[in-house]
């Protein structure tokens, strides 16, 4: 069987709703990240795995940010390629760290709600080590989506930002043959429509209830309003 890559970063692929293009089986999952990196599927089918002590260990919890003693939590539901999310990443997020975070009003919890096939292989990159390279790796892929997601060869340039982490080329090609990663991004996906009714991004629960606001003054009374 030939290679899928160029059919899965095609116009015909990019951009598909992760629901149209993937179902949630493990083997299906592992398929498409094998395609958008461009391995064979047979090489996916054969799951050829080094010893565990080789293969590093990818984060799959929440990131988060602030003390989990904290009085309000904030939960962001985020797309590597919405360009909202990088103008929030860019413009919101860092006022928030430093009026909230910082000062132990919010628990700040970031999750993926995957968007396309090009997003499942950033996601899983991007949680391709520890919990802090996760945090940081999450943060370059949205300040520079206007440089990796106009590449012309995507997978070179989301290498190059884990690379900026300490992750090699290995233990990326390892994360992204990591069914239960895979599994665990479209488990969050799916559970941040279910839950909260999660159908664009940015999308932030604010104690568990979803919030709209234009601005950041508009975000500030919702916030200032829960931590009193």
């Amino acid at each position: 069987m030939g290679r899928l890559g160029d059919y899965y970063l095609s116009k015909k692929g990019y951009g598909m709703s992760i629901f149209q293009g993937i179902s949630s089986g493990v083997m299906k999952t592992a398929i498409v990240a094998a395609a958008i990196c461009g391995m064979s599927v047979s090489s996916v089918a054969q799951d050829n795995t080094a010893p565990a002590s080789q293969v590093v260990k990818p984060f799959m919890g929440d990131i988060t940010f602030g003390s989990k003693d904290a009085k309000v939590e904030i939960i962001e539901y985020a797309s590597l390629t919405c360009g909202a999310c990088g103008h929030f990443a860019k413009h919101i997020f860092p006022r928030i760290e430093e009026d909230y975070i910082k000062t132990g009003k919010i628990r700040f919890i970031i999750r993926h709600l995957l968007r396309d096939r090009v997003d499942l292989a950033a996601s899983v990159i991007a949680r391709c080590g520890t919990e802090e390279q996760a945090k940081s790796s999450i943060k370059k892929f949205l300040d520079r989506q206007d440089k990796w997601l106009k590449s012309k060869n995507l997978m070179l340039s989301m290498h190059a930002i884990a690379l900026t982490e300490g992750v090699s080329k290995s233990d990326v090609d390892s994360c992204l043959q990591n069914r239960e990663l895979q599994q665990t991004l479209i488990n969050m996906t799916q559970k941040g429509h279910q839950i909260f009714e999660v159908k664009s991004t940015p999308t932030l629960i604010l104690n568990g209830e979803k919030i709209a606001f234009k601005n950041y003054a508009d975000l500030q009374k919702l916030i200032d309003e829960a931590v009193k």
